[in-house]
């Protein structure tokens, strides 16, 4: 009697089939060694399958690893991506820069001019390209290496550090130097703000988001807080000139790191179309989404009203609380403290239940706090209520980048963040007009205004956006 047998030999290496093919010729010469045979057939088809399994292995032990250091980083999950860390070094050093130039520059402003408006104008003409720039940078960011324009960004931001350097040391600085290079510090900014934000979507995954997000505002504050005590403790140690040479360095090392990335890949979907085209576009996607327009209300609420506070507290520190330079810098440092704890906080959730009311309820919190630390005369007592005013902010900035992004689809993320921008910038409008009337009223004033204003104003959205309040 013969035995024919059948073997199943596709999804297998050539050697291995042929191999295969010579038991099969063997079988039908000697029937009687068809058991030995077919057991060799089981060695060889065991080996294969492990061989054909490795890469499969190799992945899914790939993910246990990656799965476990996300476990192991907890609050700090996002780190484990090398880009997205390397991204929030750099950023971290620009940050602090960033704080530093605000507190140093708006004691030489005081300095200089002994003005309440020029001070204003001064922080106006910071936060103007936000709105002027906002969404051609968000253009920019959905059309072209967003990497490249960070670095480009912070290369003009150095420039413009060494100029300050150069004009404060020969002597010859004027009001219109500061003005115009604050202006240019702000484009830069903005460009830098806009595609830093983006390029976060690019380097970690959906699910990490939220936490890189938190991790991202948690930096800026924590950088708050450093900037501003340096700012202050710099202007009395080494002066207003040495202090931009600090920034400068920092903002090289920056640069260096943020080339360590590389290139990341990114298809752009946008590249063939018109800049007004796209422009257009980001308007019309942004509009039919109410809560993506009830955020974008809330932003505009708080950097007219709310946020102008920020560059009053020179101010406060001169002319309420009497507390000079380094009492500024810790005044400067106490939201930030409030807020970077709040931020952790939210970084270590994860996800969050009703984000959209946490949103809201902290925008309209913030309002209530400054206007009580408007009527303080006390130093303690303020620097308590900007840590209590901070930790309420945190709740504002982190779900704002956060709820925009997981609502957006991939190929809108720049012009969200540019239409995010432009928000931003109702900002110096808000300073213009704070420091116009805090010449003819006081600080504290036009802070319990701004404050009480905002407060309402974020109520009233609550209460007509139920899409994001149950988001």
């Amino acid at each position: 009697m013969g035995v024919c047998v059948k073997t199943k030999k596709e999804g297998l290496p050539p050697a291995v089939s042929e191999l295969y093919q010579w038991l099969d010729t063997q079988e039908a010469k000697n029937y009687h060694h068809y058991s030995t045979i077919r057991e060799e057939k089981h060695i060889i088809s065991t080996v294969s399958n492990q061989d054909s399994s490795s890469d499969e292995k190799n992945s899914t032990n790939a993910i246990q690893t990656t799965t476990q250091l996300r476990e192991n980083l907890g609050i700090f999950q996002a780190l484990g991506n090398r880009g997205f860390r390397l991204l929030w070094i750099s950023g971290f050093l620009v940050s602090i820069s960033r704080w530093m130039d605000m507190v140093v520059m708006g004691w030489l402003v005081l300095e200089l001019t002994d003005s309440y408006l020029l001070l204003g104008i001064v922080a106006a003409s910071r936060m103007a390209p936000m709105l002027v720039f906002g969404l051609i940078a968000g253009v920019a960011a959905d059309r072209l290496n967003r990497r490249k324009l960070v670095m480009t960004a912070w290369i003009m931001k150095g420039l413009l550090y060494s100029l300050m350097v150069f004009l404060i040391a020969t002597g010859v600085i004027q009001f219109w130097h500061i003005v115009a290079i604050s202006f240019l510090n702000g484009t830069s900014a903005t460009f830098d703000w806009v595609n830093r934000r983006a390029l976060i979507s690019d380097l970690v995954d959906k699910g990490d988001l939220s936490n890189a997000i938190a991790l991202e505002i948690s930096a800026m504050y924590a950088t708050g807080i450093i900037g501003g005590l340096t700012g202050g403790v710099f202007i009395t140690l080494i002066g207003v000139s040495n202090s931009y040479y600090i920034m400068v360095g920092m903002l090289g090392v920056a640069i260096l790191l943020l080339l360590r990335i590389g290139p990341i890949s990114r298809v752009s979907t946008v590249a063939i179309e018109s800049i007004w085209k796209s422009l257009a576009q980001g308007f019309s996607y942004v509009r039919t989404k109410q809560a993506m327009v009830a955020v974008l209300a809330v932003t505009v609420v708080m950097n007219a009203f709310l946020f102008p506070y920020i560059q009053l507290l020179p101010i406060f520190a001169r002319d309420v609380l009497d507390i000079g330079p380094k009492g500024l810098g810790i005044l400067a440092a106490s939201p930030p403290a409030g807020a970077l704890i709040s931020s952790l906080t939210l970084a270590s959730m994860g996800k969050l239940k009703r984000p959209g009311l946490i949103f809201l309820i902290g925008s309209i919190s913030a309002g209530g706090i400054l206007v009580l630390f408007s009527l303080s005369n006390y130093y303690a007592l303020s620097v308590t209520l900007l840590v209590t005013a901070g930790i309420m902010q945190a709740f504002f900035a982190v779900l704002q980048s956060t709820i925009l992004l997981s609502l957006a689809s991939v190929e809108m993320r720049g012009r969200v963040m540019g239409l995010l921008s432009i928000c931003i910038g109702a900002m110096p409008l808000g300073i213009f007009g704070a420091g116009a009337i805090a010449e003819l009223t006081g600080a504290p004033y036009i802070v319990r205004l701004g404050g009480a204003v905002s407060a309402v104003a974020v109520f009233i959205i609550l209460l007509l956006t139920p899409s994001l309040r149950r988001l």
